[in-house]
């Protein structure tokens, strides 16, 4: 195997232009402490051909650029899909397998250059990054004539090209590309920086050839001066947190764990994630490396094998506005077992993993089956791209009515229900709680709150939380002869103890029903109903 001894250096600064302007566009987040509990994908897009990627150029809010792995580009547009395509390579570039167009990047400035990057195989299977242009008379047509290549290596196997580009938030321009391909990497590329395999490259598309950053870690020390970061087997998607610039890699595994690593934001590079030396936290055994040495830098998340995962798809860290509890959160999946998981980070360790396959897999009658890549809107919402059914889905909180807290020894009889009567849509300006199976002749009050809990009070459970911005209430109410009560609620007059602004679209909210029930099992007189959870569409 194939190693080098050369020390990265020091970074001298790395820019942050962009990250005042990406902040605007994420937003803060409205609520973190409320779990995620419904998404659900929306189909916005069909009739594709192996999608492998979706972003939007900066600040663009009506476009979203698709790429097809046969060598096109589509645009779908104010939620409809161009008939022509913005760019088609397929007659440049080798297909079929991992091969084909694989990275899509625009400038941060392509509002005002209309300069993007693409990253393809080409006709001898070997990687290049091309530069080209928008059409100077039709924005949703590019240049079919590259401007100039970026850069270009040999890949010695059609698979493990990697080949996903992203602009970081100091305006440079990273590659993934894999190993090179093969079984547990034979050439040694991924310890080897004598060239750009099985490691993050970083350019400066602004400058001369050969584009190298003037902080590059291994500048000026032989080999690839583009190297960032190495040591990846088959970094086949990553990403770029738009607010803090850390740099997400989903590494896809050999025979054992899949990888998620991560190179923070600050980093001045110089980054070496094992492999071949390891796989995940595991040792290979491999000669001439290192087991757990002290310059290997292990993945902040890996997962086994064995329970049907078998090569990671990297995502996001969402930064959009449409599910504020997914907020900070980083998604991501597996392309054999279809899982969809995020996890929040706090810079030091993953936490809080939560799995959200059986939310997103109806997909309207759709499949997660080939789930390729994700994608990412000039808003920050996040999309799914069925590589196999040629359809790209969209993230969304699932607005619905949904009881919890059921389980719960709340009431008598059957428990005490609760639901509504419409759709939880604040267009309509209506909403109806009710509640049933009650003690009749009783009275009570409806109320929520921001948050779920579950505390012990009287005969039952209080199954709504104050986290912060308090419980508010309506009432009271008298339960009638047949057990029942209803409350509606007019979005456009306030009723008493109705917060301002407490209900927003898009974020959950927690109701519940206490009443008085004599004949509760501790005699208190004080119960309550299960709780409904309720997310409002606008």
């Amino acid at each position: 195997m194939t190693s080098t001894s050369l020390q990265p250096k020091k970074s001298r600064g790395r820019r942050r232009w962009l990250a005042a302007a990406c902040l605007a566009i994420a937003g803060a987040p409205a609520a973190l402490a409320t779990p995620v509990q419904d998404l659900k994908a929306t189909e916005v897009a069909t009739g594709l051909v192996q999608p492998v990627l979706a972003v939007s150029p900066f600040r663009d809010m009506h476009r979203l650029f698709i790429g097809e792995q046969g060598g096109t580009i589509r645009i779908l547009k104010d939620g409809a899909l161009l008939p022509v395509p913005f760019l088609d390579v397929t007659t440049r570039i080798s297909q079929g397998g991992e091969r084909g167009l694989l990275g899509l990047a625009f400038h941060p400035e392509y509002g005002v250059n209309g300069r993007f990057f693409i990253s393809v195989t080409d006709l001898l299977g070997d990687t290049s990054v091309l530069e080209y242009a928008v059409s100077a008379s039709n924005p949703d047509v590019a240049d079919p004539v590259p401007v100039r290549q970026i850069y270009a290596q040999a890949q010695p196997y059609p698979n493990h090209n990697g080949g996903c580009l992203q602009f970081g938030i100091d305006g440079m321009l990273l590659l993934a590309l894999g190993d090179g391909g093969g079984s547990f990497d034979p050439g040694g590329n991924s310890q080897n920086t004598q060239n750009g395999l099985g490691a993050l490259l970083r350019f400066d598309v602004d400058l001369d050839p050969p584009f190298i950053p003037a902080d590059n870690p291994f500048l000026g020390l032989g080999g690839d001066e583009a190297i960032f970061a190495y040591g990846l087997r088959n970094p086949w998607r990553f990403s770029v947190d738009p607010l803090l610039g850390d740099v997400w890699i989903g590494d896809v595994g050999q025979y054992e764990r899949e990888e998620l690593n991560v190179v923070p934001g600050a980093s001045s590079g110089g980054v070496n994630f094992g492999w071949r030396c390891m796989e995940g936290s595991l040792c290979t055994s491999y000669d001439g490396c290192t087991c757990a040495g002290p310059d290997l830098t292990l993945p902040v998340h890996e997962v086994v094998h064995g329970v049907g995962d078998c090569a990671i798809t990297g995502g996001y860290v969402y930064r959009g506005s449409r599910i504020p509890e997914l907020y900070g959160r980083y998604v991501f999946g597996d392309y054999c077992s279809r899982r969809i998981r995020s996890l929040s980070w706090d810079g030091t360790a993953a936490t809080d993993l939560r799995d959200h396959t059986q939310e997103l897999a109806p997909m309207s009658g759709g499949s997660l089956a080939g789930l390729a890549a994700f994608g990412e809107d000039g808003a920050g919402e996040l999309y799914i791209c069925s590589h196999s059914t040629g359809t790209l889905y969209r993230i969304d909180q699932d607005c619905s009515a949904t009881p919890y807290c059921s389980t719960l020894p709340n009431s008598t009889g059957f428990g005490g229900r609760i639901g509504s009567t419409e759709a939880p849509d604040l267009s309509t300006g209506a909403f109806t709680l009710e509640a049933w199976g009650l003690p009749p002749g009783t009275t009570g009050i409806f109320f929520y709150g921001l948050a779920p809990g579950e505390t012990p009070v009287g005969d039952g459970y209080l199954c709504v939380a104050n986290n912060g911005a308090g419980i508010f209430r309506f009432g009271p109410l008298m339960v009638g002869g047949n057990g029942r009560v209803a409350m509606p609620i007019d979005f456009a007059v306030a009723p008493a103890g109705f917060g301002p602004g407490a209900i927003q679209p898009f974020t959950s909210t927690y109701f519940q029903f206490w009443h008085r029930d004599a004949a509760g099992p501790l005699g208190t007189g004080s119960n309550f109903t299960r709780g409904l959870r309720v997310t409002f569409c606008p």
